[in-house]
């Protein structure tokens, strides 16, 4: 073979493989990297919407666990001020709180007060629990006493306080009589 026809082949050649990569890039790689730029952009905002529902699904655990706190301050809030009327609970505070400052209980009565119903329907309405407490100790125990049912967990506030003093002068103990009342919530 000639020279010139081995150079006619070889440039056939040349141009035959040109054409074959241009149809092999155009036919098989093109659609491809089109197709791979699609998965990317998929897999992108697939995982921009996980991890959208992985801030949620935090959020609504720690709601969860909030709500769980929320049964223990309700507990809390009923300690404070009780869901409903509960006579025994106030009396044992009186008297509890009486007993630990050392004073003489001679006499403890409760009696409900009307129910004044609200102006606003949003707002509930409250109910009164009042009782009367005698008895006999020290001056400090009832100072002691007073300050505690200041900051018992139980509303409680003192309407009337008598002190008097002993006829007999060698004791040392006073007479009183105090008057609270105490608040409810009606359903």
């Amino acid at each position: 073979m000639k020279t010139s026809t081995k150079r006619i082949i070889f440039m056939l050649l040349a141009i035959t493989f040109l054409m074959a990569s241009v149809a092999v890039f155009s036919l098989f790689i093109k659609p491809t990297y089109a197709r791979i730029n699609d998965l990317r952009s998929d897999l992108a905002s697939q995982t921009q919407t996980l991890e959208k529902y992985q801030k949620a699904l935090g959020s609504v655990q720690e709601l969860f666990g909030q709500l769980e706190n929320a049964s223990q301050v309700e507990r809390q809030v009923s300690l404070v001020f009780p869901a409903s009327k509960d006579s025994a609970y106030f009396v044992s505070q009186m008297v509890g709180l009486a007993s630990i400052n050392a004073l003489t209980v001679e006499s403890f009565s409760t009696k409900l007060s009307p129910i004044q119903p609200q102006a606003s329907s949003i707002i509930k309405n409250i109910g009164r629990l009042a009782g009367n407490l005698k008895g006999v100790g020290s001056y400090a125990g009832i100072k002691t006493f007073l300050r505690q049912l200041e900051r018992n967990i139980l509303l409680i506030d003192v309407d009337e306080l008598r002190i008097e003093g002993s006829e007999d002068p060698t004791k040392a103990f006073l007479s009183y009589q105090l008057s609270a009342v105490s608040y409810y919530q009606i359903e």
